[in-house]
């Protein structure tokens, strides 16, 4: 199933590039206090890496990203994602549909989410966006047809020649069933806040560096009460990234 699936994604990126001028790859380790994900405590610490490979032909993206845990006793990849996008612009709007695909390794069943982002440009500086997830494919004993969704802001602006700054400020809602599924909570509502703040350094046109801090927080009581005591706090997560754009 995965073979196929991988042969499947290939080919939708590598036929295109045969016909285009567009083609770029970013590759990038991050290395990471802890792994959140959407707002929830997943990875020990003392660290986590997560390197990431994107191929963009024109407008169609396809990365490949991994989590690996540094725990002395147990350093292993437990997460792999595959995401397949298409960036559709229409001047300051624009909307993004992606296929993500969700492999564990070690621990569980794979799943997949569909997803699509709208956003719009206000300025050079300031975008506003709001992205939604459809689970297609879960874990045993999970519900498909569960959603979550994010309404958010960017900001990115040129501080010098080589230095950047980007942030971003956003809401998430989840459904009972996203909620059901992750936290065992049958209940839908405002899911959380995430605060994320990045300064990439080019280093020359082509080698970065990006330190970055999130913050986090659910906002849902219920969710908090029904995690493991070390998932219901609010998460600082610092992380420093080494990245190349060819």
């Amino acid at each position: 199933m995965i073979l196929e699936l991988l042969l499947f994604l290939c080919s939708m990126i590598f036929f295109p590039a045969a016909y285009s001028q567009d083609v770029t790859l970013n590759a990038e380790i991050e290395a990471k206090t802890k792994y959140v994900w959407r707002a929830v405590y997943v990875g020990p610490e003392p660290f986590v890496f997560q390197p990431s490979a994107t191929l963009s032909v024109d407008d169609l993206s396809f990365e490949i990203w991994a989590n690996m845990d540094t725990d002395p006793a147990r350093v292993t990849v437990n997460e792999v994602d595959y995401i397949l996008s298409y960036n559709i612009n229409l001047g300051s709007f624009g909307i993004e549909p992606a296929f993500i695909y969700y492999a564990y390794p070690v621990a569980f069943q794979n799943s997949a989410e569909i997803s699509a982002k709208l956003y719009y440009s206000i300025n050079n500086n300031f975008t506003l966006y709001n992205t939604h997830y459809f689970s297609v494919l879960g874990r045993d004993g999970y519900l498909n047809n569960a959603y979550y969704m994010d309404l958010g802001l960017e900001y990115s602006k040129q501080l010098l020649m080589k230095l950047f700054v980007q942030a971003d400020l956003s809401f998430a809602f989840a459904s009972s069933r996203f909620n059901l599924n992750n936290a065992n909570v049958d209940r839908a509502g405002l899911d959380n806040l995430i605060i994320d703040v990045q300064v990439p350094y080019y280093v020359t046109k082509h080698f970065y560096l990006r330190p970055r801090v999130t913050f986090s927080t659910l906002l849902m009581g219920a969710l908090r009460e029904s995690l493991r005591s070390k998932q219901r706090t609010s998460n600082f997560v610092f992380s420093f990234a080494i990245g190349t754009d060819i």
